[in-house]
């Protein structure tokens, strides 16, 4: 059973912005935004204001357009470079 504080608001913006805070730290967004996702489905209370911190910074197109299933296989192409024979 999960402690009452957590069921108010006011705490939860207080630790994900915490949250928020320490994942800024590091060059790599996609931890905040998987962090963020898990608590989204951890259970209903997290969902609204763990989407909310999720979806405060778009960086690009591709996450918003990554959530039209019919856009997948144009957003998530894998883009291949050749150099001479070696494909990269």
């Amino acid at each position: 059973m999960m402690h009452r504080a957590l069921l108010v608001p006011d705490v939860l913006l207080e630790i994900f912005g915490f949250l928020r805070f320490e994942f800024s730290r590091f060059p790599d967004r996609r931890a905040s935004s998987r962090c963020f996702a898990a608590l989204a489905t951890t259970c209903k209370a997290f969902h609204e204001s763990a989407m909310n911190e999720l979806w405060a910074d778009i960086v690009d197109l591709d996450q918003l357009l990554g959530c039209v299933t019919r856009l997948h296989p144009i957003v998530y192409q894998k883009v291949s470079v050749s150099i001479g024979s070696q494909s990269i």
